[in-house]
């Protein structure tokens, strides 16, 4: 695949979905920020063997989501020392915690709207400001099927999607006129450590009978629509909320 040298941006860009993104925009000539909360030796081989492989340059970005000064202060020191543009911008990191409302501690509910809201809306400020001086870029946020679906313990959870939804709406309007397109991925059931984590296999199987599709969704299905909406192929799709979940039906 030849270069194109753009620049894409990926959060929690260490595992899971973050990591398949890294080796796919990587592999189709982007030169990525891969930001990650701390500095690890078998992230960073990866990262030597995917730039190497794809003769393109990786970043390691490493600050806390949690903190909102650490980053702030590590992300904009870096992009004001970018000579180059920022094309791309994917907001994937996100935690998910099952648990009653009633049960829910608030510093629990604070830690999610922190990395799954708060983060988002800061990083999009910064970043934005950067595609606005160049007056083009493209900005993907990652939800869930979670904010419609609503599930019976994520009230947290899906409440801070649901949010990510809204936001992706309004900042599209906001940000159309320099150029800057911004969509929303809403994935389902994706086989992921995440999944096999915070659900039982007896609600996996229930729910793979209510997808038309008949299986779980992968991270190459996910990477391959990001490909779509990051192209010019899609340049008239604009604050879309996009499911991407195997045509999943209700109960």
């Amino acid at each position: 695949m030849s270069k194109n040298n753009k620049t894409a941006i990926i959060t929690g860009s260490n595992r899971g979905l973050g990591l398949e993104l890294l080796q796919t925009l990587s592999s189709n000539g982007y030169n990525i920020i891969a930001c990650s909360r701390s500095k690890s030796s078998s992230f960073s081989k990866i990262i030597d063997e995917v730039s190497k492989k794809n003769n393109n340059k990786i970043f390691n970005l490493n600050f806390d989501l949690l903190n909102k000064e650490d980053t702030e202060k590590t992300l904009t020191e870096f992009l004001n020392n970018y000579e180059n543009s920022i094309d791309l911008l994917i907001n994937n990191a996100g935690i998910l915690k099952n648990s009653l409302l009633l049960m829910t501690p608030s510093k629990e509910v604070e830690e999610i709207f922190r990395v799954n809201v708060f983060s988002v809306i800061l990083i999009s400020q910064i970043v934005a400001k950067k595609m606005i001086k160049n007056k083009s870029g493209n900005i993907l946020n990652i939800s869930s099927i979670s904010a419609k679906e609503n599930n019976f313990g994520r009230s947290i959870y899906s409440s801070s999607k649901a949010a990510i939804e809204s936001l992706t709406k309004s900042l599209s309007k906001e940000l159309a006129r320099f150029k800057i397109r911004v969509n929303c991925i809403s994935p389902g059931l994706i086989e992921s450590e995440m999944l096999l984590k915070n659900t039982d296999q007896e609600n996996i199987t229930k729910t793979i009978k209510r997808i038309a599709s008949q299986r779980l969704g992968t991270f190459e299905d996910i990477c391959k629509l990001v490909m779509f909406l990051s192209s010019e192929d899609s340049n008239y799709i604009n604050g879309q909320i996009i499911d991407i979940d195997g045509g999943i039906y209700a109960d």
